[in-house]
């Protein structure tokens, strides 16, 4: 079994930029089994990615409403640029554009 305290130096062993074949291997001299081993790693990155995910989903929305808003904005260029009946259309589209792109904005500052 491995303790606590073994876990903070890898973690810090680790965040130092330790590879972690070596680390592993260091833990295969010490006589920890293949199976500790693997369970501790998957432990470790398991945690740091989740807490990624919950860092990264507000970004995943702003980069959602960024993409909405621009091709609104290349839309209604677009239709103004060509000379024809859609051009009625290409102010709205710019707006709606320029609307997402201050959306997320409006969406932190709720928070």
């Amino acid at each position: 079994m491995i303790t606590e305290e073994k876990i903070k130096q890898i973690r810090k062993q680790l965040s130092k930029g330790e590879p972690e074949g070596e680390i592993k291997n260091g833990l295969r001299e010490e006589g920890y089994t293949e199976d500790e081993i693997g369970v501790l790693f998957f432990n470790l990155f398991s945690k740091k990615t989740d807490a990624n995910k919950v860092k990264s989903s507000p970004d995943n929305n702003a980069q959602l409403f960024n993409l909405i808003g621009a091709c609104f904005i290349i839309a209604g260029i677009s239709m103004l640029v060509i000379n024809t009946w859609l051009t009625t259309y290409a102010i709205p589209f710019i707006v709606l554009g320029a609307v997402s792109l201050c959306a997320k904005y409006f969406m932190r500052i709720k928070k």
